[in-house]
């Protein structure tokens, strides 16, 4: 198994150009919740956080993480395989590894911090504080894959929807 301080070191600088919600905080947090998901399970750990460690970064980073996977000794078939479990997390899991990302990332994307999470992108993207609002209710609203994501989300999603409802009625007023 790679030695995941060496994959932090390389993935982190690769983070450094996105947006401030999908920045290395965001992986941060998705590696602790995949952790906590998996805690019970059995996975293949490297291929799990190794999908968490290049979530959303694969597509412009592809021939640096390839190399890099290969040079730590991946073979071509293993760097497919990181390569679709990270794709695949993202739109259409298919893996325990691949439902527990998925659930990590939208996890990430509820209660509070994923209230500012969606209120930062949206000053970014310039989007009305009623677009977001929807934004974040669709987060709220999402699937969990995973009956741990579920259970540990719980929280998150009714203070999500709480907050959205208040700030529905308050931009009524």
């Amino acid at each position: 198994m790679i030695d995941m301080r060496v994959v932090e070191r390389f993935v982190k600088p690769l983070y450094d150009a996105r947006d401030k919600a999908h920045n290395y905080s965001h992986i941060q947090r998705m590696l602790k919740t995949v952790k906590e998901l998996s805690s019970e399970k059995d996975v293949n750990k490297e291929l799990m956080l190794l999908t968490v460690y290049f979530h959303g970064r694969t597509k412009r980073y592809r021939k640096e993480i390839w190399f890099f996977l290969r040079q730590h000794g991946f073979s071509e078939i293993q760097v497919a395989e990181v390569f679709e479990s990270v794709e695949r997390s993202r739109t259409e899991p298919k893996t325990t590894e691949e439902r527990l990302a998925w659930d990590a990332n939208l996890i990430d994307a509820l209660g509070a911090v994923g209230i500012a999470r969606a209120f930062i992108m949206a000053g970014a993207k310039d989007t009305s504080m009623e677009d977001t609002r929807a934004i974040a209710l669709s987060n709220a609203n999402r699937q969990l894959l995973t009956k741990e994501g579920k259970k540990l989300s719980r929280e998150r999603v009714l203070y999500s929807k709480e907050f959205l409802r208040i700030m529905k009625k308050e931009l009524k007023a």
